[in-house]
Formats: structure tokens, C-alpha cells, sequence
């Protein structure tokens, strides 16, 4: 009987610590010595408590450190995700996009600006790659500077892009996009990075300020294609 009852609480503990690690210190478990079944029972149950806690301090290890890997992976994941957005408005039309660089002190931000299939919304309607990679002085630190490749395929509804720029404040930068119910897709080594526009008035920057109406940067839609457009497309890399 006294055989039976430590075989049984043997094979329920090799259930629960299923690790080929685990069931070997398991199989260790044993009672020395002629004492009674309560007793051999009461040393294994303690031998396979301190076990089972060596175990959960071990999971719980391994948990922190998932965490922290997870914590690394985010950010890069969140990098690597395609953001898109369908500008509306009047076809023949060009509205500034913003996109800020919340990345500054990091040095320089790459940001891509896509419609990879010239299907996208209606059929030939046209394709884009348009990449960027800045730093902007933002108020004066200096080094500031812009390169830019421009790739597209104008399809039906093309040129998407009307011009680019990046001003001296506050930091990121405006592309003039063309409207009509077209979808951009963009990316950037910025994780903080959103496109913001405003179809209906010219999106501006430090407006409200009675001290210095001066500070006030205002982008508004255009209808024609800017020269720094024309002159990119199909150029690769050029700085401006």
C-alpha cells in the first residue's frame, strides 16, 4: 500500500511537470529510511513543492524576458506597418499633407509615400513611390537637409504629387497630394508619424498667436504642379 500511494502521487506529478527535466528531478523523489506513509508522503509532497517553485521562478523569468523582447519588437513592428489614408476633394486638385517628425533628436526620418498597384481605387488609375529622407532645421539648429526620389506612373489620374517641401518650422514635412477620392499608403522610420490635411482651408501652424502672427506657417491646396515635382520624377535621389 505504502508503494502504491508514492506511485501515484509520482505519476500525477510527472502530469503536471510535463519538461523531460522536470520528470527526471521527480523520479528523485523518494523517502529514505523505514517511516510511515504519512511521513514519505509529507517529504515527497515538500520535495515536489520547493520543485514546483524552482519551476515558477523559472516561468516567471522567462515571462519578464518575453516581455522585454516584446517591448524591443513593438516599436519596430509599428515601424513596418503600412498607414493609408483616401484623399476626397476635387480631382484636378493638389492639398498639402503634413506629416510631422516626432523622431527630431533621432537624426534623420524616412518617410515613403506609396500606391504600389495602378489599380488602386478605379482601373489604370495610376501608380506612386515617392520616398523622402530629412532633417529639418526646426528653428534654426541647422544641418538641416532633404533628399528625395520620386517614382511614378501617371495612369489615368496621375501626377499624384504636386510638390514637397520642408519648412524652416516647425519639423516634418508637407507633400501636395492630389485629391478626387485617391488612397496613399505611407510609412516611416518614425513610429509617431500620421498624415493630417484639411480639404475645406489652408492648414496652418502657429496662427493663433496675437504676440507674433509673424510665426504663422500656412500651406493651401494648388492646382498645378510645382517644377521640384516635374523635375524629380524618374531622377532617383536628389537633394534640395
Amino acid at each position: 500500500m505504502r508503494y502504491l500511494f508514492i506511485m501515484f502521487f509520482t505519476v500525477f506529478t510527472l502530469s503536471i511537470l510535463s519538461t523531460r527535466e522536470a520528470a527526471a528531478e521527480v523520479q528523485q523523489l523518494s523517502c529514505q529510511g523505514n517511516i510511515n506513509i504519512k511521513e514519505c508522503l509529507s517529504k515527497i509532497i515538500n520535495q515536489f513543492n520547493g520543485l514546483l517553485l524552482e519551476k515558477n521562478n523559472e516561468i516567471a523569468t522567462l515571462k519578464q524576458e518575453i516581455s522585454a523582447l516584446k517591448t524591443k519588437i513593438d516599436p519596430l513592428d509599428a515601424v513596418a506597418k503600412l498607414k493609408s489614408f483616401k484623399l476626397d476633394g476635387d480631382k484636378n486638385t493638389f492639398y498639402p499633407v503634413w506629416f510631422a517628425d516626432n523622431c527630431w533628436f533621432d537624426g534623420e526620418t524616412r518617410l515613403n509615400i506609396s500606391r504600389s498597384s495602378i489599380h488602386t481605387d478605379e482601373r489604370s488609375a495610376g501608380s506612386l513611390n515617392a520616398r523622402f529622407v530629412s532633417h529639418s532645421s526646426a528653428w534654426g539648429h541647422g544641418s538641416q537637409f532633404l533628399e528625395a526620389s520620386l517614382e511614378q506612373s501617371n495612369g489615368d489620374r496621375g501626377p499624384f504629387i504636386g510638390n514637397f517641401e520642408m519648412p524652416f518650422y516647425p519639423a516634418g514635412m508637407v507633400v501636395w497630394l492630389r485629391g478626387g477620392g485617391l488612397t496613399y499608403y505611407y510609412k516611416s522610420s518614425c513610429v509617431n508619424t500620421n498624415a493630417f490635411f484639411d480639404l475645406n482651408k489652408k492648414f496652418c501652424f502657429y496662427d493663433n498667436d496675437p504676440l507674433h502672427p509673424e510665426y504663422a506657417v500656412c500651406f493651401d491646396k494648388i492646382t498645378t504642379v510645382s517644377a521640384s515635382a516635374t523635375n524629380s520624377i524618374g531622377q532617383g535621389w536628389k537633394r534640395y
